[in-house]
């Protein structure tokens, strides 16, 4: 169904306030600015990284929270010495 989704048109209007067809089928990216299908999909690939980040302890590791709210979050962490939370250093 999401997929689906992504590739129906979006009607907008251009700078004259024409209307206009964009994305649909052609589309292969991305959701329409705005879009009600982009929370749910921010909300759906966050909650695959917050569980691996449970799992694999990285808040731990890195002395880090994960504050999330709504489609958005921020890692905080402690330290002095910058760390890529995937492990590789920077």
């Amino acid at each position: 169904m999401i997929k689906m989704w992504l590739k129906v048109p979006v009607e907008e209007k251009d700078e004259a306030g024409r209307k206009r067809l964009t994305g649909g089928k052609d589309n292969d990216r991305g959701t329409p600015q705005g879009g009600v299908v982009s929370p749910l999909l921010a909300n759906l690939y966050m909650n695959r990284m917050l569980k691996g980040w449970r799992k694999t302890k990285r808040g731990e590791r890195y002395q880090a929270e994960v504050v999330n709210y709504a489609d958005d979050f921020v890692i905080s962490a402690v330290g002095k010495r910058r760390r890529h939370w995937s492990g590789r250093g920077r």
